[in-house]
Formats: structure tokens, sequence, C-alpha cells
């Protein structure tokens, strides 16, 4: 438990790249305008309730 595969290691990493290159490294944008931050997609989630009690899981 806690542990990743080198498998899901890598498809996360290449999952935040390719984040990274839509939202922020927008080189090829000749507007240069700001992207959609944080994208309204996910704009909910900052106002979602979540539980004050967290505990630590054991290995």
């Amino acid at each position: 438990m806690g542990r990743l595969s080198p498998t899901d290691a890598a498809d996360g990493l290449i999952r935040w790249q390719r984040f990274l290159d839509q939202r922020l490294n927008r080189r090829h944008d000749v507007t240069r305008s700001w992207p959609d931050f944080p994208p309204a997609g996910v704009e909910a989630m900052l106002t979602v309730e979540l539980p004050q009690k967290w505990t630590l899981l054991d290995d």
C-alpha cells in the first residue's frame, strides 16, 4: 500500500506534463492570454466540504 508501480508512476507524470503543457506551457498560443486556470471544470471543487478527521494508513 502507498506504492506505485513504475507504469503507474510514468502514467501520472505523463498526465501531469500534459496538464502543464495545456494550461501553463502554451508557447504555441500567439495571443498569450491567461489560460482558464483553475479550469472551470474543477472550480466547484473549491467549495467542497472535506472530512476533517484525517488519519494515516499503516503499510
